[in-house]
């Protein structure tokens, strides 16, 4: 994962592990147990599974993330700015957060209308100006 860093310092590599197991723990890939992370049991066959089901999971599991189930259920019934649910972070944080939020979005998106859900659309991020 280096590559994926700007800088090779270890608080870098800390900071991009700490984001990863987050974003883990939102799609029900892990768990938190004394203070050490374990794989979930999805986690452990994630590789596995078929791309399809793989999609569909993801889709249900962000819908139990305060942060995504509440933008993915207010969108059944308004536009939504992401910006929004983004309250008390910097310009720069909502820049670098954006696309892996819409990367996120896109699974329970995707699933609603595959499913004949309608949801309105999620306006572009844009950093507060």
């Amino acid at each position: 994962f280096p590559n994926y860093c700007k800088s090779q310092t270890e608080y870098a590599f800390r900071k991009y592990g700490e984001n990863q197991i987050k974003t883990s723990k939102q799609l029900g890939l892990v768990f938190l147990y004394y203070s050490s992370w374990y794989l979930s049991c999805f986690g452990y066959v994630y590789k596995e599974v078929n791309e399809t089901d793989r999609a569909s999971f993801i889709a249900r599991s962000i819908l139990r993330d305060p942060f995504y189930g509440t933008i993915i259920r207010d969108m059944l019934t308004n536009n939504v700015t992401v910006n929004n649910y983004l309250k008390g972070l910097s310009p720069s944080t909502i820049h670098r957060r954006s696309a892996g939020i819409m990367r996120i979005l896109k699974f329970a998106i995707n699933a609603a209308n595959k499913e004949g859900i309608e949801l309105h659309k999620v306006i572009k991020i844009l950093p507060p100006k």
